[in-house]
């Protein structure tokens, strides 16, 4: 994660900018899986599962998903 936008899902969700994310909503957070990882994000549905590490901890957060 390199940045978080003020009033984003992922900053209400805790995420920080320099963390790594490790999954989104059962995808691999890799950049051969974007594609997958795009559509589950566009996909309407309350929340995504994001588990990413902090400081070398695995951490997990909901993301409540919005339309701009």
């Amino acid at each position: 994660v390199e940045q978080i936008e003020t009033d984003s899902p992922a900053e209400r969700a805790g995420l920080q900018g320099g963390e790594v994310l490790e999954t989104v909503d059962g995808f691999v957070a890799r950049p051969r899986h974007l594609f997958s990882i795009r559509r589950s994000l566009a996909t309407p549905k309350d929340e995504v599962l994001a588990v990413f590490r902090r400081d070398g901890r695995i951490r997990t957060a909901a993301l409540s998903l919005t339309q701009d």
